[in-house]
């Protein structure tokens, strides 16, 4: 129950990311290499030393912290230059694909089982996600932009089993700590390089850059690695999707957006698909089988435990 907690509140914390983005001064390359950058600060002064982490790592372990953290960036970068090369709407629709890529990666490499109830929620859930972008598929084709879209997805995807992977030997603040700051470092030339101004110009602006890195990167990001230790990536990564829904609500509260029949029928579907989806086979629950007490005269054959039992 812990980590579909975790995994609830995550949602709701990296939904606010395009909320706070508006009212950022910077452009969205700025602002993200900013909030990487205040993360990575913030974990290192707060993160617990080696000793407390779950155990040492190995070399491999070190290896997958960078390509976690390579593979984060990446995404980030193919989601912001996808946006600039084609529609929003052509944008959200393809990175909306990235549980599927998730869903067949953790199904060959993680060794994972879908049940028929949890395959048909997927659909439902990636249906619904793409029905709320509203896109139009006359006249559709696959440019730079929508080339940039899918690279994000499977990068998205990537970095959930990298992750998966790690959090069965280490913690979700050690791997938040190392892929803020790698996202951090290799932002850093786009952002200098493209961003005018680099920084908002008045303290105020500062809050909703602080409140990404705060409550997006390491709030929320960090509960989503939190939960992906008792969650399989395939779910964890679906509800990723219910994140739309989350900022459509809040931008009609906020802003007063038009919140169409798609969307309203969409939203719906996402749910719907995510509660379905819930449904886990068995073997993800292992459980050691009863096994009955043994006869009397096998007991009796045993020999006497010097101390009495076990320790």
């Amino acid at each position: 129950m812990q980590y579909f907690a975790a995994l609830a509140a995550s949602c709701v914390l990296v939904a606010a990311a395009p909320l706070l983005v508006r009212f950022s001064p910077v452009d969205p390359t700025a602002t993200l290499w900013l909030r990487m950058v205040i993360a990575t600060g913030v974990l290192v002064a707060i993160a617990p030393m080696p000793k407390a982490q779950t155990e040492p790592l190995r070399g491999r372990d070190y290896i997958l912290l960078i390509v976690a953290g390579l593979l984060s960036a990446g995404d980030m970068a193919a989601n912001h230059w996808a946006a600039v090369e084609t529609t929003i709407a052509n944008a959200a629709l393809l990175m909306n694909l990235s549980p599927v890529f998730v869903t067949a990666l953790a199904i060959v490499f993680l060794g994972e089982r879908l049940l028929m109830a949890q395959v048909i929620g997927y659909g439902m859930t990636i249906f619904g996600a793409v029905l709320m972008t509203g896109v139009s598929l006359e006249g559709w084709q696959l440019g730079l932009g929508e080339g940039l879209a899918l690279l994000s997805a499977f990068l998205y995807a990537a970095y959930f089993l990298v992750v998966k992977d790690l959090r069965a030997r280490t913690s979700a603040m050690r791997i938040m700590l190392w892929t803020s700051g790698i996202s951090a470092t290799v932002l850093a030339p786009l952002a200098i390089g493209t961003s005018d101004p680099l920084l908002p110009s008045v303290a105020l602006g500062w809050l909703p850059i602080v409140a990404m890195a705060l409550g997006v990167q390491i709030g929320g990001h960090g509960l989503m690695a939190y939960a992906m230790r008792g969650l399989p990536a395939s779910y964890a990564s679906a509800t990723a999707l219910a994140r739309p829904v989350l900022a459509a609500v809040a931008a009609w509260l906020l802003f007063g957006e038009v919140v169409g029949a798609s969307t309203v029928i969409g939203a719906a579907l996402v749910l719907g698909g995510l509660a379905l989806a819930a449904r886990r086979p068995a073997a993800n629950h292992p459980s050691r089988p009863h096994q009955p007490p043994a006869p009397v005269h096998a007991m009796r054959r045993l020999p006497a435990s010097r101390h009495g039992g076990s320790t």
